[in-house]
């Protein structure tokens, strides 16, 4: 795959044309599994259109799901919390009662019996913090158990098309084992391998045109060609030649990936 002598186009100032560069996919990602279990559903099928986001497949989660409704019944309950605001109150209305009497009529409370209301208007304080910190508590642990949950189920990363169905309702899946995979034709790369004399023709973000050798033959489109934006350039040299990939919006689907193109780089 090595890039080819300055050309000049018909009229036109002169272009570098870089031949046999590979098409591939920049978004190809495998969807694995969060947990151990039992598959209980897979919602698509190859060749399936997906949105970022979509449910794709889930495991049974019985069990987390029980947890979870457990967990969300308990934030529900704030009386614990209502009750200790409430006996805090009191407690502090005695005492400042009990203050006031003292200011009015010195002595109608003693000093031990003013330090037991003190005391006893302290320990409502912190029982009501007690309270609100178990809530607050209870919060965490229903967050916990919804992301357990969430840990069931296998959601698209990327909008694109299911390219793999490894597993079926019933089966058993491992931790981190491939259930789907899934890939964009929204982005694509264009591979090239350059001979380092070319090099100084390229740069980082210089805008090139692409040329399917074989356009995609399931798409109709007028273009021949397609824009694209150099993004990386390698640093190690391969037998002579450097590693370069161009970044091509493809939302038309012109670009088949596993086909070459010809780079053209024009001059500047």
């Amino acid at each position: 795959m090595l890039a080819g002598s300055p050309t000049f186009a018909e009229n036109g100032p002169a272009v570098t044309k870089i031949p046999e560069c590979q098409i591939l996919l920049a978004d190809n990602p495998l969807l694995a599994s969060g947990q151990s279990g039992i598959v209980a559903k897979v919602y698509v099928r190859e060749g399936d259109r997906i949105r970022r986001g979509q449910l794709l497949a889930e495991l049974d989660a019985s069990v987390p799901k029980a947890t979870l409704a457990v967990a969300t019944k308990q934030t529900e309950n704030d009386v614990n919390v209502r009750y200790a605001q409430a006996a805090a109150d009191v407690a502090l209305a005695e005492y400042e009662a009990a203050q006031e009497s003292n200011r009015i009529q010195p002595n109608t409370f003693r000093r031990i019996e003013m330090r037991k209301l003190r005391l006893e208007q302290e320990r409502s304080r912190l029982e009501t913090e007690v309270s609100v910190h178990e809530f607050e508590l209870n919060e965490l642990r229903r967050d916990e158990a919804a992301a357990l949950v969430r840990s069931y189920r296998i959601v698209a990363p990327i909008d694109g098309i299911v390219s793999g169905v490894f597993k079926s309702p019933g089966e058993a899946v491992q931790v981190g084992e491939a259930m789907l995979q899934c890939h964009s034709t929204e982005k694509i790369h264009v591979e090239a391998f350059v001979e380092i004399p070319v090099l100084s023709s390229l740069r980082k973000g210089q805008q090139v045109n692409v040329v399917p050798e074989i356009p995609n033959p399931a798409v109709e489109s007028a273009r021949t060609d397609v824009d694209g934006t150099v993004f990386f350039i390698g640093v190690l040299a391969e037998v002579n030649t450097v590693r370069v990939l161009v970044e091509v919006d493809n939302r038309d689907g012109l670009l088949l990936a596993g086909t070459d193109a010809v780079i053209e780089v024009p001059a500047d």
